[in-house]
């Protein structure tokens, strides 16, 4: 676990380390259920669940959560990934999941270590 979680620090979850450019566009986006996919919400919620400390690594991702935010404080409802769907979880506009989700990561990055 601490070599994934190193490798990703190194990574700042989702840009290469010799660039420092987007390794992926689709890891920018937080679509749900996030299905077997990696975006950049769904690492920072790994490392919150695990009982990570914040590490300054992870401060453009979180960056990232910031800046989708949209202006009634919630977050978008991204389109689902293609494939076979048995039943859309939200609609278009604000996502209660979405919103639910990157609270959760904010209040994991600014609680007191």
């Amino acid at each position: 676990m601490e070599r994934g979680r190193s490798f990703f620090l190194d990574h700042q979850l989702y840009r290469s380390h010799r660039t420092g450019k987007v390794v992926n566009p689709a890891f920018t986006r937080f679509p749900f259920p996030p299905q077997w996919h990696f975006d950049v919400l769904r690492g920072l919620e790994h490392f919150r669940a695990a009982g990570a400390a914040p590490d300054d690594r992870l401060a453009d991702a979180v960056a990232l959560i910031r800046r989708a935010r949209r202006a009634d404080g919630t977050w978008p409802a991204y389109s689902a990934y293609p494939g076979k769907t048995w039943f859309r979880m939200e609609p278009k506009g604000p996502s209660r999941w979405a919103t639910l989700r990157a609270l959760r990561v904010l209040q994991w990055w600014e609680s007191p270590g």
